[in-house]
């Protein structure tokens, strides 16, 4: 495996409406904002205007800080299925895409 250019997980997320305080899974009128803490890094998420609900915002956030994790997992049973199944014919198929969504989450990905 290459080196990973990503903060590796777990990210932690703070759910809040706007400045007025940290307030997890709460419901509040205003803009929601959620925060990932990712290592030393800080990634701010924004709802929308448009009709976004928080659970929406809070569903979306929790994809985001669980990537690390999961691409960590997608990797895992790619070397194990290519080690030890390759003549399965159920699993390589499945190959495939899944090491098209690993080079995607790398930004190797050039489509």
């Amino acid at each position: 495996m290459t080196e990973k250019k990503h903060t590796p997980g777990p990210w932690t997320i703070h759910n809040h409406p706007g400045s007025n305080g940290y307030r997890d899974n709460g419901h509040c009128d205003g803009d929601y904002k959620s925060e990932i803490l990712a290592g030393s890094d800080l990634i701010y998420v924004r709802q929308s205007v448009s009709g976004n609900t928080f659970p929406k915002l809070s569903a979306n956030v929790q994809l985001i800080a669980t990537a690390p994790e999961m691409l960590l997992e997608l990797e895992r049973g790619v070397h194990l299925i290519s080690q030890y199944s390759p003549n399965d014919p159920i699993l390589s198929a499945w190959l495939p895409g899944a090491r098209a969504a690993i080079s995607k989450a790398k930004g190797e990905d050039h489509e």
